[in-house]
């Protein structure tokens, strides 16, 4: 066949009608056992597929969901992706994955283009509070799910962090093994999840009874390389602290390369924690301690509360929190011999 096959061209191998084509493709009523066999072993001879694209615009509604991330480079968002995608074939849907770069303006753009694509859903993975995001989602209409950092109530549901920023967990873990000199590394200081973690790393310090000053806290982004420039900060400090919370993984990445390179040993002279576990957390060197916060964990919970919306489902917005787990391992050891305690 030397065009895209059709409708018709099914229709006209299987030897029916293309209104019974349609129905069978659309599953909108009646096809007998016969006529079905034929239609089956038509569409495999003729090579059809059906055009979403097509279908979405005569229906206004396509079989696609629109997956907005903030950093597709981020392993935790990688996982997210990837599992959005398997669970979405599974259901016979296509996903389209948009990158926001961590900000609000994309983000909203990433709303426009679902709307335009005519999108069955789209979920909003955000590092943002996001209320920018709320009216454009209601104005079109759309089915949502928030995900990541998103600020109680929103119009659509929503699968959130640990209000304590899973942070509280490290500062208690380093604080067990002896550590008094606690600083915070990284987060963009704009974006709420940020915000979560370094106010669960601050909360959790004034808890331990534990001093905080101007300078226990540096707040550059998520990227390893904010780690990097974090970790360069802490090193020149008179006094070395003896444990460094990172706001993820990729600081803690970027933190202990950063100490590496001026002399300094993780964890022999500092203790080093992140957030995320992401898979290179568990084979880096030393191997990172870590929070859990698993983005597959958060995919899989809100594409089932995504697909209720799109079959109709019209409870209240509801709000799952993903719990969070402290994965100890190499990065993280008792204070040095000496340190000052304070």
């Amino acid at each position: 066949m030397s065009h895209r096959p059709t409708i018709r061209d099914v229709a006209r191998a299987a030897g029916v009608s293309t209104t019974t084509v349609s129905r069978y493709l659309n599953k909108a009523g009646y096809v007998g056992a016969e006529a079905l066999a034929r239609i089956e072993e038509a569409i495999r001879e003729t090579g059809y597929a059906p055009s979403m694209m097509a279908r979405g615009l005569k229906a206004l509604k396509s079989n696609l969901i629109v997956l907005i991330v903030p950093d597709i480079c981020n392993p935790f968002y990688s996982k997210m992706a990837k599992t959005v995608q398997r669970m979405a074939l599974q259901r016979g849907f296509g996903v389209v994955l948009l990158d926001s770069d961590e900000r609000k303006e994309r983000e909203a753009d990433g709303v426009l283009f679902a709307a335009q694509m005519y999108a069955a859903g789209i979920m909003l993975a955000s590092i943002n509070s996001c209320a920018h995001a709320a009216p454009l989602v209601k104005e079109h209409k759309l089915a949502a799910v928030g995900l990541s950092s998103y600020d109680l109530p929103q119009s659509f549901d929503i699968v959130t962090v640990h209000k304590k920023g899973g942070t509280n967990l490290a500062v208690r873990h380093l604080v067990a093994l002896g550590h008094r000199d606690i600083v915070f590394a990284g987060g963009r200081p704009s974006s709420g999840i940020a915000t979560g973690r370094r106010e669960g790393f601050e909360r959790q310090m004034r808890l331990e009874g534990l001093p905080l000053t101007p300078d226990s806290v540096y707040e550059t982004g998520f990227s390893q390389e904010d780690g990097y420039r974090a970790g360069l900060k802490f090193a020149a400090r008179e006094t070395l602290p003896t444990a460094i919370c990172c706001a993820n993984d990729l600081n803690a990445f970027g933190v202990i390369n950063a100490l590496g390179d001026r002399g300094i040993r993780v964890p022999e002279d500092v203790s080093v924690t992140g957030m995320d576990d992401v898979p290179y957390a568990s084979i880096s060197k030393p191997r990172l301690t870590t929070i859990t916060n698993d983005g597959a964990l958060f995919a899989e919970v809100a594409f089932e509360m995504l697909m209720d919306r799109i079959g109709g489902i019209a409870s209240p917005p509801r709000h799952f929190e993903v719990p969070n787990v402290l994965i100890t391992r190499e990065s993280t050891a008792p204070p040095r011999v000496g340190a000052p305690l304070r």
